[in-house]
């Protein structure tokens, strides 16, 4: 099953509390469009970084994502 799901001028620190929604759904891949909302805040791109990892992090080791695809 194809599942898409958008959270509209999220930043990346707020994703990482989304991640029940793909445990939720058992997303073997993980597609991600993220940190495009957080250049427009007073954020260092290190910081941001920082923010995807978690993301990433928490999708493979506690959601069990077999792939994540960050865009």
């Amino acid at each position: 099953m194809v599942q898409f799901t958008g959270f509209p001028c999220a930043r990346a620190r707020s994703l990482v509390e989304k991640m029940e929604f793909v445990a939720d759904n058992s997303a073997e891949i993980l597609v991600m469009l993220v940190g495009t909302s957080d250049l427009y805040e007073d954020v260092s791109v290190g910081t941001i970084e920082e923010q995807i990892c978690d993301i990433v992090y928490e999708a493979i080791s506690n959601i069990n994502a077999a792939k994540v695809i960050v865009c």
